[in-house]
């Protein structure tokens, strides 16, 4: 018996489906790339700069202080950083963004404090940045991915019926 071929008409229309929705998915994941990346890029900024300026009091001063930048807080002690942000820098000690509870959000940047005098040794510190407010991609995400779903389900279907 002789398997049923499928009609051209039928074998284009799938290909296009298949084209538009294998596009939709590359863009959406482009998209949240993208988002993701340039709002850690804006908090990364903020904590650079906040570290640049610690280290350059240290070098006048030799002590820290007040930050400049709202929001961030700047340690000597990894035992004084919040309670839901102690263990996992300790066990992460690569990682720069970790989630807390109850929402919280913490992008982080250590650094080192090197004094002035020669032979002193750097006293290492961490600035940290609670974000949970600032965040603007992952609030939205379920709405963006609905809507980025929504487009491509409508365009796959006008080009099943143009197929």
């Amino acid at each position: 018996m002789k398997p049923r071929r499928h009609s051209l008409r039928g074998r284009i229309a799938l290909a296009m489906i298949g084209g538009v929705l294998a596009t939709s998915l590359i863009f959406g994941l482009a998209a949240f790339t993208i988002a993701y990346t340039m709002e850690d890029s804006l908090f990364q900024a903020k904590l650079t700069d906040e570290v640049t300026y610690q280290q350059a009091t240290w070098q006048r001063t030799g002590a820290l202080t007040a930050p400049k930048n709202s929001g961030v807080a700047v340690y000597q002690d990894s035992q004084a950083l919040p309670s839901d942000l102690q263990e996992d820098f300790v066990e992460n000690p690569r990682q720069s963004e970790f989630y807390g509870r109850e929402g919280r959000h913490y992008h982080v940047q250590r650094f080192d404090l090197v004094s002035p005098r020669s032979g002193a040794e750097a006293t290492p510190a961490v600035a940290v940045l609670e974000v949970s407010q600032d965040l603007l991609v992952r609030p939205k995400r379920d709405s963006i991915i609905a809507l980025l779903a929504g487009i491509g389900l409508v365009i796959a279907l006008l080009m099943a019926a143009i197929g």
